[in-house]
């Protein structure tokens, strides 16, 4: 299985099965989490996303469904917004990544969301494939992911 950076929306979903919501259904993404925790023994994912999960349950107040994403990132890898150490060679971060991007796209009209473009130029860096089910969010990256795999 390739390394694969897991996007907000499909995180999200997994803490809410994995904490018992009632209201989602087992999923695709949900069970590619599975597989990948198996496979791999941790989730790999954005600190952006770990801060728009955990700013979420403080401010809905979800003492145990924050408990619960504790645990999940105690069993993860979750990769900084910084250079990218792939062997003997240092790569560029992810802030200068995402700042080339960010002008490429808004030059041609395509303004982006900051976490996102922040969260794909970490798959972009680090040579991860990017899972989500928000394909539109991403779409303006396909040209420099290593993979889209799109749960829907």
């Amino acid at each position: 299985m390739e390394r694969t950076l897991i996007d907000t929306d499909v995180l999200s979903d997994y803490l809410k099965c994995k904490s018992g919501a009632k209201n989602i259904p087992r999923s695709k993404a949900i069970d590619f989490c599975d597989k990948y925790l198996n496979e791999k023994g941790f989730l790999s994912f954005s600190v952006v996303t770990y801060y728009e999960i955990r700013r979420g349950l403080l401010k809905r107040g979800m003492s145990e469904r924050l408990y619960s994403f504790d645990a999940i990132c105690s069993l993860s890898e979750i990769i900084p917004l910084d250079a990218a150490n792939r062997g003997d060679k240092q790569y560029p971060d992810v802030w200068e990544t995402a700042s080339e991007i960010w002008a490429e796209l808004n030059r041609k009209g395509k303004p982006v969301s900051d976490n996102d473009l922040l969260i794909a130029s970490t798959a972009i860096v680090n040579r991860y494939v990017l899972a989500t089910r928000n394909k539109r969010h991403f779409e303006p990256f396909t040209n420099r992911l290593v993979k889209l795999l799109v749960f829907e």
